[in-house]
């Protein structure tokens, strides 16, 4: 049996991952006790994870290690290490590792390398989990099924109900528990391979009879074989005769055709000439037209004089380009001198308006400083004008003024600051006296109401006493009644005399069981050397088929399989390779595929980048439409450049006229003054200085200036608005320059490099689309040997299944042989099947027997349980009330105590009420002292902030008009307008000069033009002259080729005679020929005849068609008899199966009735059962045998459904005693049994009469070896009285400590005693 010693923890769940934690489990019990939440299930959940690698219910890798965060570390690694021994009684250490890491937000666990130590024949081996499954390993050290150690060994509190849960879990689990599925299994496939055997049989009938005729079929085809072969050697020899015959003429035809392909080349050549020579003459005719003067000298000549021409025409062209650019120049200078007046105009304009501003900031300026003086009382400042000096003067005593005002301010502030400071600081005095009453009474009315409530909590206690101090007496003569009746009852029943009686029942019923163990043994043993033949025959005919199966697939696939792989052998395997030719074929079409599609995604691409260039031309053609349009709005259909100048020369007019009008207009004053003076008669006439005659003569031209200068108004107005409409439409033609500008980019780069760019954008759509194609074609050829490979694959898949089940039948075979020998001698199977069922009978009897014992040592357990549970409840009360007693006088003490300090705190208070009434009115009248002179201290304030607000604004205003005066006199002032004046009387000058010279240089450049143009006409006629000589010289030179190949041709003779040779040679050739191929086809005729024969006899059909007609009426017959033995077999597994099931339950049963009897302490019911339900059904269901298991509670004759209708400690008694009975039942090999929380939701009752009865397990049990049981609880009681059925000497204690972490410790049971007795 395999047991535990000792498991130790690190970093799992809370248990340190720095300080391991180690348990030790005892034979036969282990006490395992600790407050809710220490860690206690972490103890079964470890267990579990050793035994079966699986992780808690709902639980996470990540959360079964300790968590990294809580930890403050990075990494936290966790290690159980679990050492125990096998079903052997071998020590095995087994050692398994998680880590989980902190990565980021998430918590990433792996399981690191598992590591099992043990010993064998005295040396320690290591196995690592990269070598070996160590869950199946475990499963196989504990000699029990997973199952078991999930549902019954080591069962999570959380699913430790599974026998209550719903129907279809708890069939799952009672089916792995019982293996049942491996069973029914097992019956299934017999079933099913006997009615396929009997369609075998079906098939091999008909079969046998197309083979019969198969065998005909294959000998009159051999007869047919034999015959085309003499008639192939006949026409062999046939066609040897003709190939001689044809040998001359074919090598004849040869040079004949040789010397056809070098005259044809000859003829094409010339006529190649003669076309080229027609072309050149229509040439020369067209150029004699066009001459007007031929030339009649030398070619050379004529290069020459065309080589001078051209230097004369190139010396003409650079000077025509250095007149322009001199124009160009003269342009420019002339728009710079054009600007530079414009902005004369525009300085005059401002300069005069400056002059005046500056006059009015001189009056405005006088008039506030002798305001301000009158305001403020300021003396010397009653009238202006005021000089530089005298006003910074002024602005020096406003200056004075206002730090008087902030002076005055300052001293008011600090009077009514140290007003608010001594008023604070009474005012502080009297609130700290206030809060401090307040906070006395505040704390002694606390005080009061803590006692009062320690006052009420000390009656009710006294009160308490009183009614124990009664209770004792009547307590202590229940005590002594119970002990009493406790000592008759342990005299009157023997409980070792019935438990020994029940271990001597129990061995001899283990003798009796394993005699018939051995004897099912030899009748299995027995009947399988019946079957052994049977199944040798039946494998020997499978074998004989299977290597026919996988003949037809490889004639099937012959083809295909050598085109793919080349020449195969039939012992070959082929799966692998066909699926490595698949993949690589499919690998093949993935590459096609995504080339492919990147072919049209980029072909998409390149269609979208020429519709966006497409778009983007579309746009600059557009573009530049619109600009044509702008520039046609505003020049018409003059070009843009010639506009502009002519609206820059009519600006230039209209400003001369305006600058003319405006010198009139003070010319005509001028001289109107002077005539109107009085020396006028002796000075005369001011221009001319001719005297006027009379004063008429004055008033008329005065009246005439006068006049002259009344429209000269008129016209500057009508100049003024002409030269603003010329203005505007120049501004608009200078606006339009970036849009010419562009129009010019577009048409000559832009728009030219855009179509560029479309038409290769074109070339590669075309290009791309070629190798998509080409693409197209390669991937269709390799889809299709892809799919021939698929189409292979099932065969070729069960070709390699047939090969691997030959290999397995040979092994088979070769075992059944080996089994072929006898049994023991003188044994029947009749003799067996009477001694098995005397054994059987005898092993009911001593059931039946130890069911009474039991009956009868559970009756006497439960008497003595009660009494003893009675006995002790009465001596726990009895201590209680001693105590109780013992705490009176303390309790009075403390009474008068509080009662004394309650008295203090109310006078106390009182004297605090007092004193805080006139502390309260002498607090109002202090903040209403305090409140009045911030008042004051506001209005003072706001008075002076509005006096210097006033100075500082009037002050400014004074400075921001001397600051300008200022800068106006530091800029100039008057001078600059007379300097602005001479300054555009030379800019005019200038601009006159520089007309001119334009002028002149236009006219020159006409001029070259005109005559460059004329120049062209006679290079024309030149370059024609040229082109007419060399054509002349090639026609010449091609006159002579054309002799040279007439000359070649005639070497050859008369064509006509070769032609004729020729041709009666090739009538010749072709008769031969057809007689060959008459006779070759007759060949190839018997050939596939031949052929044909030699398929059909090489064919699935009629390859050994004799053997296989033989082979399958074997095969037929031992089919027969071994599906006869089929059925044989399966109705004996049947019975078997339904004997061990019956069995078991049985047993299990009867073992749950005499715990529950013996445990609960209720009487609504009975006892518990399982009861398993044959499940009914029709067609494939009712052929495959289940069962439907559900847990029932029995009163009297009445059986119900306990799920739903019990309790919830009804509940947990009846999985914890099911899992007991599984445990006594199924746990041969394995004696450890784990409780965890066993007392979950019992009453007291039922709690103690479990610990009694887990200790008549124990009792009964402790003898076999390794037995153990765990038990973990948080309930001491219970652990008190487990550890008084003298089976432990200590116990585990489970804690936390300060730092949260789990901890063991190993404690005394009988410290634990008493404890409980102090309790």
């Amino acid at each position: 049996m395999s047991s535990l010693e000792k498991m130790r923890i690190q970093g799992i769940r809370s248990y340190s991952h720095m300080e391991p934690s180690v348990i030790e489990f005892q034979k036969p019990l282990t006490l395992i006790v600790g407050p809710n939440g220490a860690g206690k299930t972490s103890v079964i959940e470890c267990l579990n994870y050793m035994a079966t690698g699986d992780m808690p219910p709902g639980g996470k890798q990540s959360l079964f290690v300790h968590d990294p965060k809580v930890a403050g570390e990075q990494e936290v690694r966790g290690q159980i290490k679990l050492k125990f021994k096998d079903v052997t009684g071998s020590p095995i250490v087994v050692t398994r590792t998680l880590v989980s890491e902190q990565r980021g937000k998430k918590v990433v666990t792996r399981t690191m390398e598992g590591n099992v130590l043990r010993e064998v024949h005295g040396e320690r081996r290591s196995l690592s989990s990269k070598c070996a499954d160590i869950n199946r390993e475990m499963i196989s050290f504990l000699g029990v099924s997973k199952a078991v150690l999930d549902n019954v060994i080591f069962c999570h509190q959380e699913e430790s109900n599974w026998p209550l849960s719903e129907g279809k879990v708890l069939k799952q689990k009672f089916d792995e528990i019982f293996a049942a599925t491996r069973y029914i299994k097992a019956l299934e496939a017999i079933r099913k391979f006997q009615k396929e055997q009997v369609q075998t049989v079906k098939e091999y009938s008909i079969e046998l009879a197309h083979l019969k005729a198969n065998k005909d079929k294959a000998d009159q085809i051999e007869v047919e074989m034999n015959e085309s072969q003499g008639k192939i050697a006949a026409t062999k020899d046939t066609v040897r005769e003709l190939n001689t015959k044809l040998e001359p003429v074919e090598l004849r035809l040869t040079e004949l055709a040789v010397i056809a392909d070098d005259v044809f080349e000859l003829e094409k050549k010339v006529e190649s000439l003669s076309t080229e020579k027609k072309q050149l003459s229509k040439v020369e005719i067209d150029l004699q037209d066009k001459i007007t003067n031929p030339f009649d000298g030398s070619v050379e000549e004529l290069h020459k004089i065309f080589s001078e021409f051209q230097s004369r025409v190139l010396e003409k062209e650079e000077t025509l380009r250095e007149n322009e650019g001199k124009l160009h120049k003269l342009g420019k200078d002339q728009q710079v001198l054009s600007d530079k007046r414009n902005k004369l105009f525009l300085d005059h304009g401002k300069l005069e308006q400056e002059s005046k501003r500056h006059e009015a900031n001189l009056m405005d300026r006088n008039q506030t400083i002798v305001k301000i003086a009158e305001d403020y009382g300021l003396k010397g400042y009653d009238k202006g004008p005021f000089s530089e000096d005298r006003v910074d003067q002024f602005i020096g005593e406003m200056k004075k003024k206002f730090q008087d005002v902030v002076e005055n301010a300052k001293r008011q502030k600090q009077v009514f600051d140290e007003s608010l400071n001594k008023a604070q600081a009474k005012l502080d005095d009297v609130k700290k006296s206030q809060a401090q009453c307040e906070e006395t009474i505040r704390l002694k009315t606390k005080l009061m109401r803590e006692n009062q409530q320690k006052l009420r909590q000390i009656g009710q206690e006294l009160s308490n006493v009183d009614a124990s101090a009664n209770r004792l007496k009547s307590l202590e003569e229940e005590l002594q009644r119970g002990e009493r009746d406790l000592q008759g009852a342990q005299e009157s029943g023997n409980v070792d005399e019935l438990s020994k009686d029940i271990d001597k029942l129990q061995t001899e019923k283990r003798k009796v069981d394993n005699e018939l163990r051995q004897l099912r043994e030899e009748q299995q043993a027995m009947h399988m050397q019946s079957t052994t033949q049977a199944k040798l025959d039946m494998l020997s005919k499978e074998k004989n088929d299977k290597e026919d199966a996988i003949q037809k697939i490889m004639d099937r696939h012959e083809e295909d399989l050598k085109s793919t792989f080349g020449a195969l052998g039939i012992s070959e395997s082929l799966y692998l390779r066909l699926q490595e030719h698949l993949r690589t074929k499919e690998r093949e079409l993935k590459e096609s595929r995504n080339n492919l599609q990147k072919l049209n995604q980029q072909l998409s691409a390149t269609e979208t980048r020429k519709r966006m260039i497409l778009e983007n031309l579309k746009e600059k053609e557009k573009e530049a439409e619109r600009h044509k349009r702008q520039i046609s709005e505003v020049c018409g259909e003059n070009d843009y450049n010639t506009t502009r100048e002519a609206i820059k020369d009519k600006i230039a007019n209209l400003q001369d006229e305006r600058g003319l009008i405006g010198s009139l207009e003070k010319i005509y004053s001028k001289y109107v003054s002077k005539l109107d003076s009085e020396d006028v008669h002796s000075s005369g006439c001011p221009l001319c200085h001719r005297t006027f005659e009379s004063d008429r003569q004055i008033t008329a031209l005065v009246s005439e200036l006068r006049s002259k200068i009344r429209t000269l108004p008129e016209r500057r107005v009508s100049m003024e608005r002409q030269l603003d409409h010329e203005q505007q439409r120049y501004d608009r033609v200078i606006e339009l320059a970036p849009a010419k500008e562009t129009l010019e980019k577009l048409e000559n780069n832009q728009i030219p490099v855009v179509k560029s760019e479309l038409e290769e954008m074109e070339s590669e759509i075309q290009r791309i689309k070629d190798e998509i194609t080409e693409l197209e074609d390669v991937q269709s050829v390799t889809e299709s040997e892809a799919q021939s490979a698929r189409d292979m694959e099932p065969d070729i898949r069960m070709l390699d299944k047939y090969k691997s089940e030959l290999k397995e039948m040979d092994k088979n075979i070769s075992l059944l042989q080996s089994k072929l020998r006898g049994v023991a001698p003188g044994r029947t199977m009749q003799s067996v099947s009477n001694e098995l069922t005397d054994r059987q009978d005898r092993s009911d009897t001593l059931n039946n027997h130890i069911d009474r014992k039991r009956t009868q040592l559970s009756q006497l357990q439960r008497q003595l349980s009660d009494l003893k549970t009675n006995v002790h409840e009465l001596k726990s009360q009895k201590l209680r009330l001693k105590a109780q007693l013992q705490t009176r006088t303390h309790l009075e003490q403390q009474k008068a105590e509080l009662t004394a300090n309650n008295s203090a705190f109310a006078r106390e208070i009182e004297e605090a009420q007092a004193d805080i009434a006139p502390i309260a009115e002498k607090l109002e009248e202090l903040q209403e002292e305090k409140q009045r002179v911030v008042g004051e201290k506001e209005a003072s304030d706001d008075e002076n902030r509005k006096k210097l607000q006033e100075i500082r604004t009037r002050g400014d205003k004074v400075r921001e008009k001397t600051a300008e005066i200022k800068r106006f006199v530091s800029d100039g002032g008057p001078m600059a307008l007379q300097e602005n004046e001479a300054r555009l009387q030379e800019v005019e000058g200038r601009a006159e000069k520089l007309k001119s010279e334009k002028d002149a240089v236009s006219g020159e450049i006409d001029k070259l033009k005109n005559d460059i143009s004329k120049q062209q006409i006679r290079a024309r006629e030149l370059k024609d002259n040229i082109q007419l000589k060399s054509t002349q010289v090639e026609i010449q030179n091609i006159e002579k080729k054309m002799a040279d190949v007439y000359k070649e041709l005639r070497k050859f003779g008369d064509h006509q005679d070769l032609v004729s040779e020729r041709q009666e040679l090739q009538q010749r050739s072709d008769n031969l020929r057809k007689e060959k191929a008459h006779h070759e086809g007759r060949l190839t005729g018997y050939e596939d005849d031949l052929g044909r024969c030699q398929k059909e006899l090489r064919s699935d059909m009629y390859k050994n068609a004799e053997e296989k007609h033989r082979q399958q009426v074997i095969a037929m017959k031992t089919t027969e008899m071994a599906n006869d033995d089929l059925g044989k077999y399966y109705k004996a597994l049947d019975r078997a199966i339904m004997r061990y099931h019956g069995m078991k339950m049985a047993e299990i049963n009867k073992i749950i009735k005499e715990y529950w009897i013996n445990t609960y302490k209720g009487n609504d019911i009975d006892t518990i059962e399982i009861r398993a339900d044959e499940e009914e059904g029709s067609g494939a269901i009712k052929a495959r045998r289940t069962y439907n298991y559900r847990v029932v509670m029995v009163k009297g004759d009445t059986a119900l459904d306990m799920r739903g209708r019990c309790s919830a400690g009804q509940k947990v008694l009846a999985s914890l005693i099911i899992r007991l009975a599984l445990a006594e039942t199924f746990c041969l090999n394995c004696g450890i049994l784990t409780l965890d929380e066993p007392t979950t939701n019992l009453d007291e009752d039922n709690i103690e009469s479990l610990a009694n009865q887990l200790a008549s397990v124990i009792r009964t049990r402790h003898l076999q070896r390794n037995f153990q049981l765990v038990v973990i609880t948080h309930d001491e009681e219970f652990v008190e009285n487990l550890g008084r059925s003298d089976f432990v000497d200590y116990y585990f204690r489970i804690y936390k400590d300060e730092n949260g972490f789990s901890k063991i410790v190993k404690q005394s049971v009988a410290a634990l005693h008493r404890e409980e007795s102090f309790q």
